[in-house]
């Protein structure tokens, strides 16, 4: 079997993850100011990220490529327009090292039963 190159595969939310979002006054409106991932499976994690990195992870649905979203994200002037390939790249890794996404193919194993513990995070 070819070895999986992570940014020309699909990319998936792990089912556990949950997004937190702290909204602050700026210019007398709330505005969202900090983005933590959290998941308990398959490692504890709490993962602070720019609003980029939260927008990637909720698009990531399984059915688009990480390719895919770093180039509508340009487009769509959600993902900085100097962030390079590289970077782009780069933190990619660090959330499928994470556990946070998981590419085609090489997801971590499920109980049956679920995580009940991911509750008490």
């Amino acid at each position: 079997m070819p070895l999986s190159n992570p940014i020309r595969d699909t990319t998936l939310a792990s089912p556990d993850l949950e997004l937190h979002v702290v909204h602050t006054r700026h210019n007398g409106n709330l505005a969202p100011s900090k983005f933590t991932l959290r998941t308990a499976y398959p490692f504890t994690v709490e993962y602070e990220c720019p609003a980029w990195v939260a927008t990637l992870v909720a698009r990531s649905d399984g059915k688009t490529t990480a390719l895919e979203h770093f180039a509508v994200g340009k487009r769509e002037e959600w993902i900085p327009v100097d962030l390079s390939d590289d970077q782009f790249a780069g933190t990619l890794g660090e959330l499928v090292s994470r556990g946070i996404l998981e590419i085609e193919g090489f997801g971590p194993p499920r109980q049956p039963n679920g995580h009940p513990e991911l509750l008490g995070l």
